[in-house]
């Protein structure tokens, strides 16, 4: 039968093959047999044979290993599903194994399926009590905005682990989600003492202590940020700058973080009095300020022509010691001069205003989870019949542009991610702007756009914990009145009272 099978695959005949190996599985009980299958199958494509002939190799033998290896395999790393398949089967067959439990718990929460780890670690828990598990309860509640559920699995995982960091981080990174700030930096300090070089415990003191306005530790505490793998570090052959504000003094800024972080923190560009050039994310050069220097990706001097260097991320520690140092300007980039006037609402229109609006922003590591709306809450858009939408959403997808164009909503044409000359021409021909915390909203807000930021009841470091007031932005409100978990925005119908409430007061 396995010359059969060779021959069938040689010769394409992907349908016998499969018959085949069907029936070489149910003929072996060896479990490396079954393994051998698994790996043709993945070969091949046979996707749900593989995954039968996996579960039958789980319940003959332990393959806790096998089964984490296969989850990495290249072919598993672009069909993620099947990942959690093959781990699930080989949970089904050993319940109490803890290694495949935590590894399809892990994979489940990469993929925002967090509802599912609650199932399979609450049941879980019922015979198989470990700090592991209770760990990854506290993370899926978390997700989910159930912050109480995750405080007490958080606790309990502390019982249960006392020493171990993790779990003091667990339970101050929810206890600050519950607006328990003393009780979260305690518990940070917590870890700190057990583990003092633990880059999650520092970086998320530094986020909490700026938000509490205690800006010389968060800053301090924020340069821990270098070990962040998503965080750029350049490595230039000058002395990290000081303050120098003479004249002659060249200071060379660069980004080290994300779009909306180089928006916020040029912010601060007019505070300096030196010669400066500045190394920015390429989209943003047609915008920058008119005589303001860049150095752009393809230089090749040898840095003789600068003084000295600091990050944008660097930067605040030298101008931001307290909130009175905030004095934010209208508007501090620009886009080119368009031909023409800017649009207007065709004659007889029943629209007196354009609305840009986004919905959906940043990734798990950056809060994406809690500073994302779900679509279906913007289903009541058109009972603001006066206003007209325009989605400027940057990763939007093909079936979202299509459901917001039967209800009347246009997408640009252009690559909202990409071509920030046009997506700051649109926002500034727009009557305003209301979204969540996305690089869009930092573009609008430095283009000096009327703009409302949806935020949760607490949010990220950057908005501190004033209700309106926003220190960045002097054209930006923050609205606080969404749920601390803005997924858990369901209800359209008060959604679109708070949106109302904002296009009345831009």
């Amino acid at each position: 039968m396995l010359e059969q099978l060779q021959a069938a695959l040689d010769n394409g005949n992907h349908q016998e093959a499969q018959v085949l190996i069907g029936a070489i599985s149910d003929q072996q009980d060896s479990p490396h047999a079954q393994i051998s299958l698994v790996n043709i199958c993945l070969k091949q494509g046979f996707f749900d044979l593989g995954v039968r002939c996996f579960a039958k190799a789980a319940n003959l033998e332990s393959v806790a290993l096998q089964a984490i290896a296969l989850a990495q395999e290249p072919a598993m790393q672009q069909n993620t599903e099947l990942a959690i398949a093959f781990l699930h089967s080989a949970h089904i067959a050993q319940p109490k194994n803890l290694a495949i439990l935590v590894s399809l718990a892990d994979m489940l929460l990469a993929s925002n399926q967090a509802d599912k780890v609650e199932v399979i670690l609450r049941e879980a828990l019922t015979t198989l009590p470990h700090a592991e598990i209770v760990a990854r309860l506290a993370e899926a509640y978390f997700r989910q905005g159930k912050f109480h559920d995750a405080k007490a699995c958080a606790v309990l995982g502390l019982e249960m682990s006392p020493n171990n960091p993790q779990s003091h981080i667990n339970l101050a990174v929810i206890e600050k989600s519950l607006n328990n700030l003393p009780q979260s930096a305690r518990q940070f300090s917590h870890a700190l003492e057990l583990a003092p070089d633990n880059f999650f415990a520092h970086i998320n003191l530094a986020h909490l202590s700026l938000m509490s306005g205690e800006f010389a530790l968060g800053w301090s505490e924020n340069e821990w940020r270098w070990r962040d793998p998503v965080c750029n570090r350049e490595q230039f052959p000058l002395p990290l700058w000081q303050g120098e504000q003479e004249p002659t003094h060249h200071l060379l800024l660069w980004a080290d973080q994300g779009l909306g972080d180089q928006i916020m923190f040029l912010s601060l560009y007019q505070r300096l009095h030196c010669q400066v050039t500045v190394k920015v994310d390429p989209r943003l050069h047609p915008l920058l300020p008119a005589g303001m220097q860049v150095l752009t990706q393809s230089y090749d001097g040898d840095y003789t022509e600068f003084d000295s260097q600091i990050s944008l991320g660097s930067l605040p520690s030298h101008f931001i010691t307290s909130f009175e140092d905030f004095s934010p300007v209208p508007s501090y980039l620009q886009p080119p001069a368009t031909d023409g006037a800017a649009p207007q609402a065709e004659p007889g229109s029943q629209y007196t205003k354009r609305m840009g609006f986004s919905w959906r922003g940043g990734r798990y590591g950056t809060g994406g989870g809690h500073r994302s709306l779900d679509m279906d809450v913007w289903s009541l858009l058109k009972t603001a019949p006066e206003v007209q939408w325009v989605n400027l959403q940057y990763d939007s997808t093909e079936t979202e542009r299509a459901w917001l164009q039967e209800q009347g909503i246009e997408t640009p044409e252009f690559d909202l991610k990409n071509d920030l000359v046009a997506s700051a021409q649109l926002l500034t021909e727009l009557d305003g702007y209301i979204g969540v915390d996305n690089s869009t909203l930092h573009l609008a807000a430095a283009l000096g756009v009327n703009a409302t930021l949806l935020l949760p009841t607490v949010a990220d470091w950057r908005w501190f914990t004033e209700i309106k007031h926003c220190y960045w932005y002097k054209t930006v409100t923050l609205n606080r009145a969404l749920p601390v978990n803005l997924a858990e925005a369901e209800d359209s119908a008060q959604f679109m009272a708070i949106i109302n409430g904002c296009i009345e007061a831009l």
